[in-house]
């Protein structure tokens, strides 16, 4: 389900763009795999039959990724919807951003140690249909490749031009 952000200050607008990546990430998965790498913590739907399946709602700090995983797993297939939506609130203040990338990094850290052979299996049989996607959902991984390739002259050229394709 698509995340829209209640945006008042630069940082909120800010994560709103970030939370868009993000749902045009979900909606390409979907369409080219029928998954998606987490879903939507804030607003996601699943049968109590498919809950039961994966033994539960997993209690972890990213259990929404965790849970996709295992659903994926037993073969449950994601639909992303841009027809529902749920508004969310981000962090008002850098601190508080801070905090939940902080929070974020940890559940993503102990998720990818869990999982990531599973996950290097799956990115194997098909890295292009995964290629874009991890593009718009991890896009700081791209620019840091880019500046550790290039230098920091080339690299705020790219860091300018897509931030200006975004506007």
């Amino acid at each position: 389900v698509k995340k829209v952000v209640r945006a008042k200050t630069f940082l909120q607008r800010m994560v709103h763009y970030e939370y868009l990546g993000f749902n045009v990430a979900s909606w390409i998965l979907s369409k080219r795999l029928g998954r998606v790498p987490g879903i939507n913590g804030a607003c996601f739907a699943t049968t109590r039959e498919m809950i039961e399946k994966v033994g539960g709602v997993p209690y972890t700090i990213s259990e929404d990724l965790d849970l996709a995983l295992k659903i994926a797993k037993v073969g449950g297939r994601f639909k992303y919807t841009s027809k529902a939506f749920v508004y969310t609130e981000a962090p008002k203040t850098w601190e508080g951003w801070g905090r939940q990338r902080k929070r974020w990094a940890i559940g993503l850290g102990y998720w990818l140690k869990d999982n990531l052979r599973s996950l290097l299996n799956e990115f194997l049989k098909s890295p292009l249909k995964y290629l874009s996607s991890i593009v718009l959902i991890f896009p700081s991984l791209i620019a840091g490749t880019v500046a550790a390739m290039l230098g920091k002259p080339l690299l705020l050229f790219l860091q300018m031009f897509l931030v200006s394709s975004l506007l």
